[in-house]
């Protein structure tokens, strides 16, 4: 991907991200797009706002490749970036015991911006190319597991609304 071809995705999937948060309160939503769209505010909520944007960001290498093993890079970059959006979070949660929403964004912002640079550097690498079949069944499998967690979730600390 280009710098300027990344510049503006980052943008758009910032934006998107985003979005995502607020379609909760749109008079059409139901538990259908709960599976999709954040329902609440929690933390476990806000990696659906990271898993998607990736998604689309692999469609769109799929297409700029023109194969479709350029998936793998934004699918495989999506299980760590989960992981450092949920440890920087709780990095300033202890300490402060309750979120401060413009670090939360500042951090989406930084962990999604990363992971489309990641991500779009990794779907040019032969051996990231070669886990596509992996990155494929990781899809639904973290789809269902982002979705079925919204509304059966355990009582941890990183399902509580906040």
């Amino acid at each position: 991907m280009k710098r300027l071809e990344y510049i503006f995705f980052a943008i758009a999937a910032i934006a998107l991200g985003t979005g995502m948060h607020f379609v909760h309160h749109a008079s059409f939503f139901n538990e259908f797009w709960g599976y999709i769209f954040p329902v609440r505010e929690s933390v476990w909520e806000h990696m659906k706002m990271l898993l998607y944007p990736l998604l689309l960001e692999s469609i769109y290498l799929i297409c700029r490749h023109r194969d479709w093993r350029a998936i793998a890079g934004p699918v495989l970059i999506a299980v760590p970036a989960m992981a450092v959006q949920v440890a920087l979070f709780f990095s300033y949660f202890v300490f402060v015991g309750h979120e401060i929403s413009i670090i939360d964004v500042l951090e989406y912002i930084v962990v999604l911006a990363g992971a489309i640079w990641v991500g779009a550097r990794w779907s040019a690498k032969p051996h990231i190319r070669a886990m596509a079949p992996l990155a494929v069944a990781l899809i639904p499998a973290l789809a269902w597991a982002l979705g079925y967690l919204t509304y059966t979730y355990p009582d941890w600390v990183l399902f509580e609304a906040m």
